[in-house]
């Protein structure tokens, strides 16, 4: 067995050996030694005796680790065998412990699915995709509150408080998950607090309406049209199939899996809404927006895309959901009752009236969105407000259709 004191100088002047390899020891640190091998590799190891039994681990190989880095974890290894601890196995074990993607995926094979529905669990894969990535590559028992509470600012800082929340409950569910299955021994997201929440109630004006329309480019701007035409979720129109859409009755049928209420809704299109279509690349058979990244999948992530209307149009603000909540108000502001605008968004009524009433409402429906598309046409031309007020007042004029007439006499 070789010894020698181990300096930078002399580890230097080692030898490759003609065949196989040779280990040296410092006189200095016993057990601590450097391995040469035939190519001239040299790396640092320890060699020890725990309970009976004689381990060896490495450390580094020379130049890369140090001689004082490799020097000091062996001294550090040592006092482990003193404890009565095998550094080795310590090692070992956290080359095997999960990372945060291990853990993402079996939260998502064996809780998720099995204890949700189709739209949450794809909602929490959304967001691990889209908030996790960075973490990926760290062990999940590595990750600390701060990188958690680091994650969580950076969200808000980006105008998404709410979002902030949602992937605080995910982390947390994702850690309870591990907890329970003994893949991780504590939760960093525990004692987080949320921050508030206030319903938003933003609608746009004709100014932003018309600024954020020529912001709304490519197929993701399709989508936001869409999303402020009809009044649906972006979720429900990004994954339109053009065969979910009857253009000789200018109908689109959603299905129950992609509604949040779970059940079919049909949503009939104005002349605007059709001209929205007509102007989409016909790329896939299937999806009328597919990902130019994931074949035979929709789009998912429109952050990147609300981000570059942000820029594009100055409305800094800019949220797709409040697309939904400007189509709705207008509606309304059209003469239309609360209770058709909820069946335009696919809203359940409340109560048990809707187990007996089968009627779809699509006629009401129709008037309400030709209407708001009739209006949304004169936003974007840009009329001027005395004219705008004009055919506003013709508009509310008209009579609404027999039903609508009927609720309000019933009210």
């Amino acid at each position: 067995m070789a010894q020698m004191n181990f300096t930078d100088r002399s580890i230097l002047a080692l030898k490759p050996p003609d065949s196989g390899q040779v280990d040296y020891f410092d006189e200095k640190t016993p057990g601590f030694g450097v391995r040469v091998s035939q190519k001239g590799t040299k790396s640092f190891f320890l060699k020890y005796i725990v309970n009976g039994r004689q381990r060896r681990m490495t450390f580094g190989v020379y130049p890369g680790c140090k001689l004082a880095q490799a020097r000091k974890a062996a001294h550090n290894a040592k006092h482990e065998v003193r404890q009565g601890n095998d550094p080795s196995a310590a090692r070992q074990e956290q080359r095997t412990a999960p990372t945060l993607k291990e853990l993402a995926d079996e939260y998502l094979d064996h809780h998720a699915r099995d204890n949700k529905r189709e739209r949450s669990w794809r909602e929490d894969e959304r967001m691990i995709n889209a908030y996790l990535r960075d973490l990926y590559d760290q062990k999940a028992g590595d990750i600390t509150r701060g990188q958690i509470k680091s994650l969580l600012r950076d969200i808000k800082v980006r105008g998404a408080p709410v979002q902030a929340n949602r992937v605080l409950a995910l982390v947390r569910k994702m850690y309870n998950f591990g907890l329970d299955e003994e893949i991780v021994e504590a939760n960093p997201a525990a004692r987080i607090k949320p921050s508030p929440e206030v319903e938003r109630d933003r609608i746009y004006s004709p100014d932003e309406i018309r600024v954020l329309w020529g912001a709304f480019t490519g197929q993701t701007g399709s989508i936001f049209k869409l999303c402020l035409i009809t009044g649906q979720r972006r979720g429900e129109i990004a994954g339109m199939r053009w065969g979910e859409i009857d253009f000789e009755s200018a109908e689109w049928t959603v299905p129950g899996e992609r509604m949040k209420s779970k059940k079919v809704h049909l949503v009939p299109l104005s002349d605007m809404a059709l001209d929205v279509l007509a102007d989409v690349s016909r790329i896939d058979e299937d999806l009328v927006f597919s990902s130019p990244v994931r074949r035979n999948q929709p789009i998912r992530n429109l952050q990147s895309p609300a981000e570059d209307v942000k820029k594009a149009s100055g409305v800094e603000d800019f949220r797709s959901h409040d697309l939904r909540r400007t189509c709705a108000t207008n509606i309304t502001g059209l003469g239309f009752t609360r209770f058709i605008m909820d069946r335009v968004l696919g809203h359940l009524e409340p109560g048990v009236g809707r187990r007996y009433d089968r009627h779809d409402y699509l006629r009401e429906k129709k008037a309400a969105l030709d209407a708001w598309g009739g209006k949304l046409r004169r936003i974007i031309a840009g009329k001027k407000a005395a004219e705008y007020a004009v055919a506003l007042r013709r508009e509310k004029a008209v009579p609404p259709p027999e039903n609508v007439v009927r609720l309000k006499a019933a009210k």
